[in-house]
């Protein structure tokens, strides 16, 4: 504290700041950046462990033997002859909880998609769900197992296996007098959809803003729900799983429940995964590190989404940790061992005598057996977002300093501000339109700073302006897009239009710019808590761009500005991340790269985001217009300045 309250080292603070803000700004940000990348390795990391002694996995003998699996499967799949593409054999559902002894009922409900994507029309759908009561408890508590029931046309992957897995785990269970909590088995329609109707309905609430999803009453609840997992398996055999943790705006579990799930995999010989990346076996530890952070990276762009990864998503929202379980056909491993890893799971749910709270709801994973905890990714990332803050200090000291300067000097001479006819001399008029305090300065940029909102919040409402289906001659998807590009580049030329008549004083876009940058590292650091991985990328794009960004007499350098600028644009964030991402992962080759598939990516992005937002309430595109768009709007203008 002393450093910044003595004045005298408080101003050699603020001279070496001046001097060599550029250097420190720029091994701050590769220092930061470096050290983020080097989190992968096993020496900046930590290894999992379980927080929740009462969790006690693998503690208890798995019973379950699959009884009557292989039956319900081929029932379940004779279901669908006769019916048409889009029907799933909900009558055959209740048919088979009902004989199993369960309090089975329905939840009717409807919804319709936004942006009139299927011409406004009203989309029935029901959910079934079966409670098995807990006879050692009152049903004060509860547990969720689920599954989306998908028809036979589905391009997800059918779920067949699921259904027929939690049919034999409800008949199993049902014979066990050890439970302390309900168990409730829900079969979803229409994916997160269906979800979000059951969870409204429970709780109680309503989950989005947007009238979008219609929820049924439910006949009868649980207790208050601990924990769900969803269960997603096509057939009777499979590959390992899929352990998907990532909620809704970046919402994730307990660390103890996926640490749960890995360790009772491992016991049942079922090889667990990371969004389909098995854990490297090597003693390469450069191969190890590269490996890690691909998984690492593939990791973080789903959470940067704000897109629940599967189903169990949802219920993160209302802090009920959930996570989904996919398994793949395949040969290795046989349905009765996933139903022994979630009777598994289940029994660690029944030992909680309260909720999950032990372990850290901030973390990454480069695989499955480390971590990376909010405190240690948060000093690289902060290095990071401070480099442009060194940049705002720098400039906030050198326009202090201007405009003290020049008032002093005016004061000090001002029989000579004035030209013998007794007009003002041109340094007397540049100082005059110099601000007299920080605030009329702020004040005078002010309009600039709302124009630039303003351009966002218009942004935000392009779905609604252009997705009415009021436009016949185009679908509302391509209406939506086009008006979201149409309203972008006009925010463009518009602010480049109206600063470039106007003359700004070298102190105008100092001042600016800092504003901008101070804005910029309070919306980051903000959002670092809620979404890491979104502020990560970010902040990795944005920081140096922002920091060299001025005015310039030069056309050539503000040409080169501008085409920064768009390359680090929310638009072409997207573009790179999603390149990379396709590339890293495999999906997509520099062979089969090419604009057109470029452009079909980030088209399909929006639309997911944009139907997310009015379905689910996804914050990136309040993110997006409100925060990330006026920043760099902002910015823009500074590079569009005329001093």
């Amino acid at each position: 504290m002393g450093l910044l309250s003595n004045p005298h080292t408080r101003s050699k603070l603020s001279t070496f700041i001046g001097r060599f803000a550029n250097v420190v700004s720029l091994f701050m940000y590769l220092g930061g950046l470096i050290w983020f990348l080097a989190l992968a390795h096993p020496d900046f990391n930590g290894g999992v462990y379980f927080s929740e002694n009462a969790l006690l996995p693998g503690l208890a003998r798995a019973e379950f033997g699959g009884s009557g699996l292989k039956e319900y499967f081929n029932n379940y799949k004779a279901q669908f002859k006769g019916k048409t593409d889009r029907d799933v054999p909900t009558s055959w559902l209740l048919k088979e909880l009902v004989a199993l002894g369960l309090e089975v009922h329905t939840q009717p409900y409807e919804f319709t998609y936004p942006m009139n994507l299927m011409n406004n029309e009203t989309v029935p759908g029901e959910n079934v769900y079966a409670i098995l009561r807990a006879p050692r408890a009152s049903s004060t508590e509860s547990m969720v197992m689920s599954t989306p029931l998908r028809p036979s046309a589905t391009s997800l992957g059918r779920t067949d296996g699921s259904v027929a897995l939690m049919l034999a785990l409800a008949k199993h269970m049902k014979r066990k007098n050890y439970w302390s909590k309900d168990v409730i088995f829900l079969f979803s329609q229409h994916e997160l959809i269906g979800t979000q109707a059951w969870l409204d309905g429970y709780l109680q609430v309503t989950s989005s803003i947007f009238p979008f999803i219609k929820p049924g009453r439910l006949p009868a609840r649980g207790g208050l729900l601990q924990g769900a997992v969803n269960l997603e398996f096509e057939s009777l055999n499979f590959d390992g799983v899929d352990v998907l943790i990532e909620g809704i705006n970046g919402n994730m579990p307990n660390l103890d429940l996926p640490n749960v799930v890995h360790r009772l995999a491992r016991e049942q010989g079922i090889e667990s995964r990371i969004h389909g990346r098995s854990d490297i076996r090597t003693y390469d530890v450069t191969e190890m590190v590269r490996y890690n952070l691909v998984t690492m990276f593939t990791m973080m762009v789903q959470q940067a989404t704000g897109m629940a990864s599967a189903n169990h998503g949802l219920f993160l929202r209302h802090r009920i940790d959930s996570l989904t379980i996919r398994g793949k056909s395949g040969t290795r491993n046989k349905l009765e061992d996933a139903g022994q890893l979630i009777e598994g799971v289940f029994r660690c749910f029944n030992n909680l005598l309260e909720k999950f709270h032990q372990s850290f709801f901030f973390y990454l994973q480069p695989c499955t057996y480390r971590y990376i905890s909010i405190g240690l990714y948060t000093p690289p990332f902060g290095l990071m977002v401070a480099a442009a803050l060194i940049q705002a200090i720098a400039l906030w000291n050198k326009f202090s300093y201007d405009v003290t300067t020049r008032n002093d000097k005016l004061k000090a001479n001002q029989e000579q501000a004035f030209t013998a006819d007794g007009n003002f001399t041109q340094e007397a008029l540049s100082t005059v339109r110099l601000p007299d305090s920080i605030l009329q300065g702020i004040y005078q940029l002010l309009p600039l700073v709302i124009g630039c909102h303003l351009c966002g919040y218009v942004m935000l409402h392009t779905p609604t302006l252009f997705g009415g289906g009021e436009i016949s001659q185009l679908q509302p998807v391509d209406a939506v897009l086009l008006g979201g590009l149409a309203c972008f580049m006009s925010s463009m030329i518009l602010l480049k239009t109206i600063v470039g008549k106007e003359e700004f004083d070298d102190l105008n876009w100092k001042l600016f710019k800092t504003l901008a940058l101070i804005y910029h590292g309070i919306v980051l650091f903000s959002l670092s808590l809620l979404n890491i991985s979104l502020s990560v990328f970010i902040a990795a794009y944005t920081v140096p761009v922002y920091c060299i960004v001025r005015p310039h007499n030069s056309r050539i350098v503000t040409l080169l500005q501008s085409l920064f600028l768009l390359i680090v644009s929310p638009l072409g964030i997207v573009i790179l991340t999603l390149l990379a991402h396709n590339l890293l992962t495999g999906t997509m080759t520099w062979d089969s790269l090419s604009l057109e598939v470029v452009l079909s990516n980030l088209s399909d992005s929006i639309v997911y985001a944009l139907v997310d937002h009015f379905l689910y309430n996804n914050y990136i595109v309040y993110i997006t217009c409100l925060t990330q768009l006026p920043i760099w709007l902002m910015m823009w203008t500074v590079a569009n300045m005329n001093v």
